[in-house]
């Protein structure tokens, strides 16, 4: 199996983009000398760029080409604007010459290397003929755009935020990395990778990226360690020669009919349902050359490998049956599924009637909010796909691994949580609104509760406890540790209180966060919740303090006592924080903190201990496939 980015028709790729290009200029030229009069400014800036050579565009640095693509859209974007206005006024307004005649001689500017950039380089270890360095861009007009167009001002860096040694090391690991698995796409990215703009993930653990369309070899990526900018450089580099090969001949109909994705909860274009398939091709190349030959990576990579393989499929048998795609585009993606097929059976990755009935649910929550001609059409492609792949039902289930917390992003989490079988960490996003379930807190405090015996507890009504006011169980946390026993739950929360403490998710809503499975927990430091497992999925949030988790996979077996209820089928025995050496051979301690979500699929064993005194929302999904 070969990486696929279809080599031989990009060969003469950078002529082609020329050459579309230096017809934009000479496009733009033409419509403005028309519609300007002649004025001085703009006809300054118009000869000195009418005289560039037929060349010109070839003749620029590499690195510079992407900023003259941006310059002219900025021009374009201008003109747009002018012809914007009511008939009884001018086209342009002086305003709009002088911003018209600024944007003209920056365009002459960096299109003739008068504008020296400035940025950090990136060095390629391994140098060929056609390997460029590759620019950092920070501040650049056309970084924080692209920013602010992809993403948000949130995600803009400045200079502060920039380790610059970090991202060479990581940019220089990360070819290591790629010239073991995957040399091949080494020359791709020598020959289109013009520019990195780093961009500011609001958690630091997740990589986020993206490729602007307009311009020629621009990624955007925040930084990461090298197995995941290796990726990052797979997967961008597809879309930008997936973006080239379209400038060759249309691959997809020019329409704007929206689909449903399997990577994604909002709905997309055909378009971007072709790039989803073509970039995960690559990715899940690259993915299963590193669980072969990178054995220190390998439980990684399968992981991810059959995460991406299952929606890359389907993403791609949608597209068939789609009619959206041209003569072009079919040929290209039948001989994507037949390389997606090669990969399955050589990864022995099977399709399960359990992974069927997530995607099912993926694509329920999809419809949910998708307009009624999108769901209606999408439907009907997404039963027929369905339908006609194969299903293999006796599989042999790969045994649950949990070396260490997964840590994933809240959009990851919404798209991917049916069929995780691992609990995973979403740091620093929470779906909670604090400050309202602070102040409806503060009106609850009178009301009495029943507060249970830890060790006990089952969430029955005849459990062992006392009836106390939520006051008294909180002011209890300050006397001691001996009254540190007692454990405070309140199920079904939402009914005690005035309105909606979730904040509002076109996913969730309905599944997890209607208020009807939102349990409170407010209990102090020194209580242990004994070890159980539940027959639900959890999403805990924490709010205040730490708790340390202890979490064991269902297969294991452990002693279990006390009957069974709805939530709960039975606490053990086996105290994890009293036998921490042994409890590491079955499981894994974790920790969590205020502003973090923890997904517990159902079946997986966990014992809580209060490291400080916690205040924690969980909402229960009885939609379980787990």
């Amino acid at each position: 199996m070969n990486l696929y980015l279809k080599t031989e028709k990009l060969d003469d790729i950078e002529s082609v983009v020329a050459n579309k290009e230096q017809q934009r200029l000479q496009d733009l030229l033409i419509f403005i000398a028309e519609y300007t009069n002649a004025e001085s400014n703009i006809s300054n800036a118009l000869g000195s760029l009418s005289e560039l050579s037929d060349d010109w565009y070839l003749r620029v640095a590499p690195q510079m080409q992407p900023y003259i693509q941006f310059q002219m859209y900025q021009v374009e974007t201008i003109l747009a604007r002018a012809m914007d206005v009511k008939v009884d006024q001018p086209i342009f307004s002086s305003d709009i010459l002088r911003e018209l005649s600024t944007a003209l001689h920056t365009l002459y500017e960096v299109a003739t290397g008068i504008t020296e950039m400035e940025w950090i380089v990136l060095d390629w270890q391994e140098q060929d003929e056609g390997a460029n360095p590759v620019f950092l861009d920070v501040t650049s007009a056309m970084a924080k755009h692209s920013i602010i167009d992809n993403f948000d001002k949130k995600a803009l860096p400045t200079y502060e935020d920039i380790d610059e040694q970090a991202w060479k090391r990581s940019f220089n690991s990360s070819e290591s990395l790629l010239l073991n698995v995957l040399p091949e796409v080494i020359p791709h990215l020598h020959k289109h990778l013009r520019v990195i703009v780093p961009i500011i993930a609001q958690n630091s653990r997740i990589s986020l990226s993206s490729t602007p369309s307009i311009l020629n070899g621009v990624f955007l990526t925040s930084w990461t360690s090298s197995k995941y900018f290796a990726e990052t450089l797979v997967h961008e580099i597809s879309h930008d020669c997936l973006n080239k090969l379209n400038l060759i001949e249309s691959l997809v109909e020019d329409s704007q009919k929206g689909f449903y994705s399997p990577f994604r909860i909002d709905t997309r274009t055909a378009s971007g349902l072709l790039h989803a398939a073509y970039s995960f091709l690559n990715v899940c190349q690259y993915l299963f050359r590193v669980s072969n030959l990178e054995e220190r990576l390998s439980t990684w990579a399968q992981y991810r490998l059959n995460d991406y393989l299952f929606n890359s499929i389907l993403c791609s048998r949608l597209l068939i049956v789609s009619n959206e795609l041209t003569k072009a585009g079919t040929d290209l993606v039948l001989s994507m599924i037949k390389a997606f097929e090669e990969l399955q059976n050589s990864c022995d990755f099977h399709l399960d009637e359990e992974m069927y009935k997530s995607k099912q649910m993926h694509f329920e929550a999809w419809a949910i909010q998708a307009d009624e001609k999108s769901k209606e059409f999408s439907r009907e492609l997404f039963e027929r796909v369905l339908k006609e792949t194969s299903v293999r039902k006796n599989v042999v289930k790969m045994k649950h691994k949990l070396n260490r917390p997964i840590v994933k992003s809240l959009e990851w989490f919404r798209v991917n949580y049916q069929h995780t079988k691992v609990p995973v960490i979403i740091q620093g996003e929470s779906l909670v609104k604090k400050k309202k379930l602070k102040s409806d807190l503060d009106a609850f405090k009178n009301q009495h509760v029943k507060v249970l015996e830890a060790s006990k507890h089952k969430g029955f009504a005849n459990t062992p406890g006392k009836v106390v006011t939520v006051d008294q169980h909180i002011r209890s946390f300050g006397e001691g540790k001996t009254k540190h026993t007692h454990f405070l739950v309140v199920k079904n929360f939402e009914k005690h209180i005035s309105s909606n403490i979730w904040k509002k998710d076109k996913f969730f809503d309905g599944y997890w966060i209607d208020g009807e499975h939102s349990w409170l927990f407010w209990n102090s430091s020194g209580l242990v919740v004994p070890l159980h497992n539940d027959s639900v999925n959890n999403l805990h949030c924490a709010i205040e303090g730490e708790k340390l988790f202890y979490l064991s996979q269902p297969e294991e077996v452990f002693h279990l006592e006390g009957p069974e209820s709805d939530f709960n089928d039975g606490f053990s025995a086996f105290k994890p924080f009293e036998n921490v050496e042994e409890s590491k051979k079955y499981g894994t301690f974790l920790k969590i903190s205020a502003g973090d979500m923890l997904y517990l699929p159902s079946g997986w064993w966990h014992s809580v201990n209060y490291l400080t005194h916690c205040l924690a929302i969980s909402a229960f999904d009885e939609h379980t496939t787990n």
